[in-house]
């Protein structure tokens, strides 16, 4: 069926390509379009005991670079070996009270989210058994639950379109 179904459609696209030619048509190729799968992102702070300095507030300096280099290489490091669904770290920003992070972990859809406190206890008990890398105090550890969706683009295909040329007729 599948295969007989393949044909009809490889035939119907050859047959509208011929008869296009024959009247002076042209059909457009099918075009992608965009559509959305909601993202689940769990917000969470935690603090990293080093001493605030004010570039860390500037996410065009080099010493914020830095620690969001470290800090999401170690995120996404520990959660994807925690949560099969997990994709990204994004850290929304560093501030003063040693270094509180403020940041974002993204699950491939809201469905795939973790459950309430899953993500804060995970990270805690990677801490405890040396998982993690990073000098966070585990008693800052906060998990906000909020569950936000974002869109992620996928491709799909638009049917096609034809566009048939005017006849024109000369008289001699």
């Amino acid at each position: 069926t599948t295969t007989a179904s393949a044909t009809t459609i490889t035939t119907t696209a050859s047959t509208l390509s011929s008869f296009a030619s024959s009247v002076g048509s042209t059909v457009a190729p099918l075009a992608p379009t965009q559509t959305s799968v909601p993202e689940g992102i769990v917000n969470m702070i935690i603090k990293i005991k080093h001493t605030f300095t004010p570039d860390l507030a500037n996410s065009s300096s080099s010493a914020y670079k830095e620690l969001v280099a470290n800090v999401t290489g170690e995120l996404n490091r520990y959660y994807a070996t925690v949560y099969p669904a997990f994709k990204r770290t994004e850290i929304l920003s560093f501030t003063n009270g040693s270094i509180n992070v403020n940041f974002n972990l993204v699950f491939n859809n809201v469905s795939s989210v973790p459950i309430i406190n899953s993500t804060s206890n995970s990270l805690q008990a990677g801490l405890n058994k040396s998982q993690v890398f990073l000098d966070v105090d585990p008693a800052s550890i906060v998990d906000t639950r909020t569950v936000l969706t974002t869109a992620a683009p996928t491709t799909t295909t638009a049917a096609p379109t034809t566009t048939t040329a005017a006849a024109t007729t000369t008289t001699t």
